[in-house]
């Protein structure tokens, strides 16, 4: 959430996270193709309103195979395996990237 080129050295190289966009009169506007946890909406006219109904966010889930495997006699290692597989599987949609939240392609 914080601004581009601020102390966060937030950017906008690999994903679009900062930008403006004109959003239609009674008509749905899909934008951004990125993970997130936050977001943030401000108008930028002064004085306008901006009376929101709904924010969706979609669910991108590209169903690929896990060709490896890993099982212990520990089960919480396991739970720790299968998460990192998940999250890996999360980080490969469309490109390879480094953490979906961090938007740097690899």
């Amino acid at each position: 959430m914080s601004d581009i080129g601020g102390k966060q050295n937030a950017t906008n190289e690999h994903s679009l996270r900062d930008f403006i966009i004109e959003v239609p009169w009674l008509r749905s506007v899909e934008v951004g193709e990125t993970g997130f946890r936050f977001l943030r909406v401000d108008v930028v006219e002064a004085n306008e309103d901006a009376p929101i109904k709904l924010i969706d966010a979609a669910f991108v889930y590209r169903d690929i195979p896990y060709l490896g495997s890993f099982e212990s006699n520990d089960e919480r290692l396991n739970k720790i395996w299968i998460t990192g597989a998940y999250t890996v599987h999360l980080n490969m949609q469309n490109y390879l990237w480094d953490g979906i939240k961090r938007d740097r392609l690899v």
